[in-house]
Order: C-alpha cells, then sequence, then structure tokens
C-alpha cells in the first residue's frame, strides 16, 4: 500500500503538490483577506474584463454604465472572484473531516432518488459559485462523476484542474468527442455533470467582451406527431423588433386551441393547431 501511495504522489503534477502543500499551510480566512488587494488591482489594470463586467452589471440594473451602483456592482464582481479563486487553491489541502465540519449539503436526497432508477444521473447547472467546493459532494458521498471541459492552455494549467478534479472523484473529457464516453459512464450507473459556461458566437457583443447572441426578438414553434420523435419545420409566430419575446408557456385551452403567453414580451397570443400544420 506505501508503495502505491508513494507512486501516485509522483505522478501528480508539481504545481498540484505544491498547491496542496501550501493549502494546508495559509488559512482560508487569510487567503480571502489577500484577495481583496489583489482582485482590486485586476479592477484597476484588466480593462476588458472591467468594462465586460459594467456592461452586464448596466443591463441587468437596467441603468447606464457609469451608473455609481453598476460601478460598484462591477467592482464586487472581481472581489467574488478573488475569493472563489482562493477556494479553488484552499479545498486542495481540506480532508474529509475538514469537507464534513465546512459544507452543509442540501438536497442530497434528490441524487439518491435518481440513482435509485440504476440508469445514471445527469445534472446540469449554471457555472456559479465554486465549483471546486461543491465538487466536495462527490468525495464526501462517493459519487463518481464525469464532465467536460474545453482544453486549456497552457499544458501547466490543464494538468493542474484536471488532477484537481480527479482527486474529487471528477473525471474532465474533452468538450467534443466525448457523447459515447458519457453515454457509457450512464451505462454504469455514474453521473454525468454539464456545467453551462461557453458564449455562443455572433451578436452584438452587449454581455461580455466575446460577441455573444443575446436578443430573442422572435418566437418559433414546430409540432410533433410522434411523442418528440419527429418535428416540423420550426414556423415564426411572434416579431417584436428590438425587444425580447422569452420563456414562453402554452396551454391547450381545447384540443386544437392553443394559448401561449411570454414571460419577457408580454405576449398574449391564440393559436389554431390546424393554421400551424397548414
Amino acid at each position: 500500500m506505501g508503495d502505491t501511495e508513494t507512486k501516485d504522489e509522483r505522478t501528480d503534477p508539481w504545481v498540484y503538490t505544491l498547491n496542496r502543500g501550501l493549502a494546508q499551510l495559509v488559512p482560508l480566512s487569510l487567503g480571502y483577506w489577500l484577495s481583496v488587494p489583489i482582485t482590486d488591482i485586476f479592477h484597476r489594470l484588466w480593462r476588458s474584463k472591467r468594462e465586460a463586467a459594467t456592461r452586464n452589471h448596466a443591463r441587468i440594473l437596467a441603468r447606464p454604465p457609469d451608473d455609481p451602483l453598476v460601478e460598484q456592482m462591477a467592482h464586487r464582481t472581481f472581489r467574488h472572484f478573488g475569493r472563489y479563486i482562493v477556494e479553488l487553491l484552499s479545498v486542495q489541502g481540506w480532508s474529509l473531516d475538514v469537507m464534513r465540519e465546512r459544507i452543509d449539503i442540501e438536497g442530497d436526497e434528490h441524487f439518491d432518488e435518481a440513482r435509485a432508477y440504476g440508469k445514471g444521473v445527469i445534472f446540469t447547472s449554471a457555472h456559479m459559485g465554486s465549483i471546486e467546493v461543491a465538487g466536495t459532494l462527490a468525495l464526501v458521498k462517493g459519487f463518481k462523476i464525469t464532465s467536460v471541459a474545453e482544453r486549456l492552455e497552457p499544458k501547466m494549467l490543464r494538468d493542474w484542474v484536471m488532477a484537481c478534479r480527479a482527486k474529487m472523484g471528477i473525471e474532465l473529457l474533452p468538450s467534443s468527442r466525448s457523447g459515447m464516453t458519457l453515454v457509457r459512464r450512464l451505462r454504469r450507473g455514474e453521473m454525468v455533470a454539464l456545467i453551462v459556461d461557453m458564449g455562443v458566437s455572433g451578436g452584438d457583443g452587449l454581455w461580455s467582451e466575446v460577441p455573444v447572441s443575446n436578443h430573442r426578438e422572435e418566437l418559433s414553434i414546430a409540432l410533433s406527431e410522434d411523442d418528440g420523435k419527429s418535428f416540423t419545420k420550426p414556423t415564426v409566430i411572434a416579431r417584436q423588433r428590438g425587444g425580447w419575446l422569452s420563456y414562453p408557456r402554452i396551454f391547450e385551452n381545447r384540443p386544437g386551441e392553443l394559448w401561449l403567453t411570454t414571460m419577457q414580451g408580454g405576449l398574449r397570443l391564440r393559436l389554431s393547431e390546424a393554421d400551424l400544420k397548414g
């Protein structure tokens, strides 16, 4: 057993070994304290990220980018990200006992219920908060999780991230051509995690420095006669130039008569299924 442990340790990337050693020496509270001046420097010097955060909060708060509250929230975003980096580094030095002491797990009964079906579990989430802290659930509960990730550069960073995840029972696969591997993991009754954090090319670049498609001026509908195996060609049923038509809700008032509303855009529409098929 001793030889095996020594061999495993030697296969760890040196940056992970260094991270784990420092994490056991530096208290989490000290890391939080140091992150404040460091992230303040990044906020001042990293103009593109600062402007992206400002645009995002201006949109969320419905205020101009130079509004004091918008600027304050953008600044706080940098500080919160600094805390996330501290947690990412610190959690590598936590023992199972420390994890159980620091982490309150709520809602894990839903995982137990899903696993009881014996067909594997797929769970999705936005990439929010500290993934590393959330990942301690895999160790504490004994879960084996497979996920996908973009190829990180440089290689040192990629090796470190993969080592961090592997120590928590999380296997990272390439973001492309991994579909069948994920299916096989599910067939073995394991878990697949899909964390949404990738943008879409195109659009006007309002939300981030990388242009994304963020407007939803049209709403389309497609019908199926075989329980979702195939669909008709999508038909545009509403347009609102310069506005939003999002989060639709549909209700069949009587056979063939559909009532459709949207949370964003205030759409109220009554449709005939026969007209859509025609």
